[in-house]
């Protein structure tokens, strides 16, 4: 039994991208020119790696772009997608995109937007095969506040109720309590399902959290800097028990005249002598040398705006770039920059009077320019509880913004060496403080916890991420974060797939191709000496090995992919793992979940015998059609670009990203 998930940032575009790609539309062909070849869909594709899925790529019936979508990709039996934003009304009146309510030999159940705020976005939709559904409930949650946003559709495949879930975006004190709330009916809601019904839970979608260190960027690894400040403070009071011990001095006084605090707290005596410790240090003292130079300086930040004029509507807009007046630099530290980075210019060197800084990049909203920047206390309130909670502990940023603040405030450029090392350490990590990061965590601990399927299956894999800021093209750095989970009840992990045995002599190539690392056979020369679950591999997946191609870094699009790139998703037996769906389809790429077919022994002959009303209602596009509805222009109902743009503060583009994704700044999870 294949489960397949997916964000797909609207169904309209995705649909009509595959169908431009696989149903008779014009794909891009070879030609070193990079650029769009005349080859047609008709053309035969080039030789599959795999001898499973050669004989699916053909082109399919041009009306049904989603039916071929799940052939070429092993015959789904179960496909779950957040983000569709068709409205009902559409789907009653049956103008829905590609008329994608009806697939040959699936039913489809569907949650829809009813809250009038989130109009033209959101909505879950489940595409099981016919005799796999005993019901389904498009409202699980029982709380009308979350199931009028479209974000959750349950279906009761028997032994097991499989949850599709779009979990709000949520980093700020205003967006946390919906996200918190959400989060707390949700897991009500599955807890019913075990304990009033006996049923398993198999949880899959969008979550909105990064789980653990490994499934954000390691630039984007949060460091508590108070930690940092506190580890150089005993550190140096141990160095000066040492000297003491060693004869270097008796004095009880410190450097400043204060009493000697070593001998009142409880400190190690770890060998601060060792080289080792001495290079990891360095950055520490960096740190503590400057940071109160960076406080004062961002004491002083501000948004400035720029007039920005859409190329092709002629609208204009402004947007944002945050700005700070640094005093004076302070001197220069040692960890110079060899050519890995570690900031701008700006500002790096140079004495004298005031200057003027910038940072980031330009932003959508001033919120989003100024917001990492912050270094305040948050809180928010608990919408159980009512009590103030913290969520984001202060002093507290991202290795990257950590970076550009000391190269560009006080002149210390830190090599990408450096970096890596204060992302490796124990400062740093998603933010512990997160709470649906710790809902999460919750929901794994335990013997009756969840499992994260391709976390259990792949404990050491790095950087497998499954979401990138599609504007700035980040996935062709791969620069992203792991959010699209399969989660499963540790009592249904029997029933998961194990990975298929190591052939003789195997160095890794299993889990290469289970990986899709590139998207092509692990024989392939550029898979020689490299790690499978290192992050060159993971880069390679994410760009088939260099296939897909960026367009400008500054949003100007997604350049067009070659057939044999686009094949590259197709590539592989169906597998738990990640899919790596092309780049143009969505800002997402989809997550498989591989279970064995005696999960399904309680199934039942067929979906038409479904009456029950929940599950009616998950299937709008089964109602009785208006006579009215025939005498109409039959146009495809969808939202437009401008009024969707409006509603999320950005400027009309026609790049498939998801909704809530718009306002990740620069690809940085505060969670």
């Amino acid at each position: 039994m294949l489960i397949v998930s997916w964000n797909v940032a609207g169904l309209k575009p995705a649909l009509q991208r595959i169908h431009d790609d696989y149903c008779g539309g014009r794909v891009g062909g070879g030609g070193g020119g990079g650029g769009r070849a005349s080859a047609t869909a008709t053309d035969p594709p080039p030789p599959s790696s795999s001898s499973s899925s050669s004989s699916h790529h053909r082109v399919d019936d041009a009306n049904n772009p989603l039916g071929t979508f799940l052939r070429l990709h092993g015959n789904v039996d179960v496909l779950c997608l957040q983000e569709h934003k068709v409205p009902l009304k559409s789907l009653i009146d049956r103008t829905e995109p590609h008329r994608c309510s009806f697939v040959p030999g699936y039913e489809s159940y569907w949650s829809t937007v009813s809250d009038p705020r989130c109009r033209g976005f959101n909505g879950v939709v489940t595409y099981a095969r016919d005799g796999l559904v005993l019901g389904a409930d498009s409202r699980p949650l029982g709380k009308s506040e979350f199931d009028d946003q479209g974000r959750c559709v349950m279906t009761d495949h028997g032994a097991f109720v499989l949850f599709n879930v779009y979990v709000p975006c949520g980093s700020d004190s205003t967006s946390l309590p919906r996200k918190m709330g959400f989060l707390h009916a949700l897991r009500d809601a599955m807890d019913r399902q075990r304990d009033v019904h006996g049923k398993g839970v198999i949880l899959v979608g969008d979550m909105n959290i990064a789980l653990d260190g490994r499934d954000v960027h390691w630039e984007d690894r949060r460091v508590n800097v108070d930690e940092v400040l506190e580890e150089g403070r005993l550190r140096r009071l141990r160095q000066r028990r040492r000297r003491r011990r060693g004869g270097g001095g008796g004095e009880d006084e410190t450097e400043d005249g204060m009493e000697d605090e070593t001998n009142d707290i409880d400190i190690d005596d770890r060998d601060d002598d060792d080289e080792d410790d001495d290079v990891s240090s360095a950055w520490q003292d960096d740190v503590a040398t400057h940071w109160d130079g960076i406080v004062a300086a961002l004491s002083t930040l501000e948004a400035l705006p720029r007039r920005t004029t859409n190329p092709s509507t002629g609208a204009t807009f402004d947007r944002f770039r945050a700005r700070v007046m640094v005093a004076a630099v302070g001197p220069s530290s040692s960890n110079v920059d060899d050519g890995g980075g570690g900031g701008g210019g700006e500002g790096g060197g140079g004495g004298g009077g005031g200057r003027s800084v910038m940072l980031g990049d330009y932003e959508d909203t001033v919120e989003n320019a100024l917001g990492r920047y912050n270094l305040d206390e948050l809180t928010y309130s608990d919408p159980r509880t009512g009590l103030d909670v913290v969520y984001r502990k202060r002093n507290s940023v991202s290795v990257r913004t950590l970076s550009e603040l000391m190269a560009k405030v006080c002149g210390v450029h830190w090599n990408e060496g450096v970096r890596r090392r204060i992302s490796d350490s124990d400062f740093s990590g998603p933010n512990p403080d997160s709470p649906p990061l710790l809902w999460m965590r919750s929901l794994l601990d335990g013997e009756n916890g969840m499992v994260d399927v391709f976390r259990h299956l792949y404990p050491n894999a790095e950087a497998r991420f499954t979401c990138w800021h599609q504007f700035t093209q980040k996935r062709y750095t791969n620069e992203g974060t792991r959010i699209d989970y399969t989660l499963v009840d540790r009592s249904l992990m029997e029933y998961v797939e194990p990975l298929p045995p190591l052939p003789p002599n195997d160095v890794g190539c299993r889990s290469m191709s289970l990986l899709r690392c590139g998207g092509r056979d692990a024989s392939h020369p550029k898979y020689v000496d490299v790690d499978p679950m290192g992050e060159e591999a993971a880069l390679m997946a994410a760009t088939a090995c260099g296939l897909f191609e960026s367009g400008t870094y500054t949003g100007g699009g997604i350049a067009p992919a070659t057939r044999m790139a686009l094949d590259t998703q197709f590539v592989g037996k169906p597998h738990t793992g990640i899919l790596y769906t092309p780049p143009s389809y969505s800002d997402h790429v989809a997550v498989s979940l591989l279970m064995k077919d005696d999960l399904l022994s309680n199934r039942i002959g067929t979906s038409d015998l479904i009456d029950d009303g929940p599950t009616r209602k998950a299937q709008p596009h089964k109602r009785q059609r208006p006579i009215s509805s025939f005498f109409s222009s039959g146009g495809m109902t969808s939202t437009s670009s401008s009024s969707l743009s409006s509603c999320n503060g950005f400027p009309p583009s026609s790049i498939a990203v998801s909704g809530e994704k718009r306002s990740t700044i620069s690809g940085e999870m505060s969670e």
